[in-house]
């Protein structure tokens, strides 16, 4: 369930990277989180203890950067 709209991030990661990243609040209403096609697995994580982040913008959205 989307709560709210936290920021937009622009600017590229690598040539051929997204322009702009959304990032919104949500709260986890159901189901049982399971990764997709794109990715071999898929974990919550405790903020303290986040694995090493691939892309600035997940960096920059999490205030990390």
């Amino acid at each position: 369930n989307i709560t709210g709209l936290l920021q937009v991030i622009g600017g590229r990661e690598h040539p051929n990277g997204a322009d702009i990243v959304i990032v919104y609040r949500a709260t986890v209403t159901g189901g049982q989180l399971h990764a997709g096609d794109d990715a071999d697995l898929a974990e919550y994580f405790p903020y303290a203890s986040l694995p090493p982040l691939a892309f600035r913008a997940t960096r920059k959205a999490l205030g990390l950067e």
